[in-house]
């Protein structure tokens, strides 16, 4: 089973930004890593994918969109 804890399945799409690998399985990353120590065109691919939706998600305007909406809510509807 692929270990989804914290913000990693947020930040990395299995396969387009980067790779997603089974908890304890060993041949599996050796594998992803093999492919990318092979494949320039996959680590620029993977690279390019995953600056843009770095950028998307978590580019300075957005994050400060998202905190001021909820000092907004907060504002709004108060604290509970």
């Amino acid at each position: 089973m692929r270990d989804a804890r914290g913000g990693i399945p947020d930040a990395i799409i299995d396969g387009r930004t980067g790779f997603l690998v089974d908890v304890d399985d060993d041949d599996m990353l050796a594998d992803r890593i093999a492919a990318l120590g092979a494949d320039t065109e996959l680590r620029a691919r993977l690279m390019g994918a995953a600056k843009a939706l770095a950028l998307n998600l978590f580019s300075l305007e957005r994050q400060t969109a998202a905190v001021g909406e909820v000092f907004q809510r907060i504002v709004q509807h108060g604290r509970g």
